[in-house]
């Protein structure tokens, strides 16, 4: 995803004027009821996709608001480590206007496949849910413990904000 250009076209048409699968998402954005962000941590800041992304969010940034929100940050650090990236992307989603319920945090995590404490799916579909993609998750990712999934189908998904958090909340990842 290229960066914004930062020219404010958006600001009077609410669409980007990059030609790219960004549209699309800003849409979906626009309508969900609950937003997650979750990044590692790189230079005691989110990454830079995560960045992009959020800057990005600009066209529809007016209409973001009333959201649960949730911020999941990795890195090698603790909490300590990990807290500025956490804190500039609650302060991001409450700049929108949006509430965020809960951060979870990954530490100790350096390389890819360090997170292997538990795994969470979730997934919102307008077919077959999950479909067979559980089944390969233990030969992607041995050792992990595989915690009970979430499915939202697509035409709930506008209702699912209670559902969602009952959910997070219940799996006690905190």
């Amino acid at each position: 995803m290229p960066p914004c250009k930062a020219c404010y076209v958006c600001f009077k048409t609410e669409r980007c004027v990059q030609r790219d699968d960004m549209q699309d998402v800003l849409e979906k954005v626009a309508v969900c009821d609950v937003m997650v962000l979750a990044s590692p941590t790189y230079f005691l800041t989110m990454s830079g996709q995560m960045k992009i992304f959020i800057d990005r969010l600009l066209p529809k940034w007016q209409n973001l608001d009333g959201k649960d929100a949730y911020v999941i940050v990795t890195g090698h650090d603790g909490k300590r480590g990990l807290k500025r990236t956490a804190e500039d992307m609650v302060a991001i989603l409450e700049n929108l206007g949006d509430r965020v319920k809960q951060i979870i945090w990954g530490e100790h995590v350096w390389q890819k496949g360090e997170v292997l404490g538990s795994l969470v799916p979730f997934c919102t579909s307008g077919g077959s849910g999950f479909g067979r993609s559980l089944d390969k998750l233990p030969d992607s990712a041995p050792g992990a413990n595989i915690l009970e999934g979430l499915h939202v189908s697509g035409s709930s998904v506008d209702g699912a904000s209670e559902e969602i958090a009952s959910w997070i909340d219940g799996l006690n990842l905190a």
